[in-house]
Parts: C-alpha cells; sequence; structure tokens
C-alpha cells in the first residue's frame, strides 16, 4: 500500500488509516497503539482511569457519549508532558506560610 497508508488491526477490526495527521480523532485502542508505538505502552483500562480521575485531557470529540475520542495532536501533548514511571506526584514543597520552622 503506498501514499503514506498503513494496515493497522485495532480491536479486532482491520482498517486502512492515512499517514499520521494531527487532527485524526483517536479511541482508546488507537491511544493504546500510539503509547505501544511510542515504547510508553499504557493500557486501555488505564486510560479509562485516568479519564475518571481527571489526569488525562477532557476528549475533543463526544459525539458518542460512550465513545470518546481526542484529536491526535491532544494526546500526543498530553504523553509529551506526562510525569515520568515512578515519578511521586503527590509530593509537594512546605510553602513558607505554612508555620513549619527550620530548628
Amino acid at each position: 500500500m503506498g501514499g503514506g497508508q498503513q494496515f493497522n488491526n485495532v480491536a479486532g477490526r482491520y482498517h486502512v488509516r492515512m499517514a499520521d495527521n494531527p487532527d485524526d480523532l483517536l479511541g482508546y485502542a488507537d491511544i493504546v497503539t500510539l503509547t505501544e508505538q511510542r515504547g510508553t505502552p499504557i493500557k486501555r483500562n488505564s486510560l479509562r482511569a485516568l479519564r475518571a480521575t481527571h489526569r488525562m485531557p477532557e476528549p475533543d470529540d463526544l459525539t458518542f457519549p460512550d465513545r470518546p475520542r481526542w484529536r491526535r495532536a491532544t494526546i500526543t501533548t498530553w504523553l509529551d508532558n506526562r510525569p515520568g514511571k515512578g515519578t511521586r506526584t503527590d509530593l509537594r514543597p512546605k510553602s513558607a506560610d505554612s508555620g513549619v520552622t527550620d530548628a
């Protein structure tokens, strides 16, 4: 297949995709494939959990509420800015007005 097309098997369905376009709309299965290609795999259930806990961008398309979709550019930006594996995101520096002093 020429012209920048790829033949992919996503969720058991075969389809032809054009070369990556930042405006492509991606569902969970497409995001799983994208993260695997980037070497940082995220499972579908993990993506759902990230969305439920608001640690993932809001979907760009909710035409079908049970099938959210994001623009490729939204997901790649989010992936590029996620903290690395094992990063402690729950730690916060003590503020100056917290009343805690160094002894």
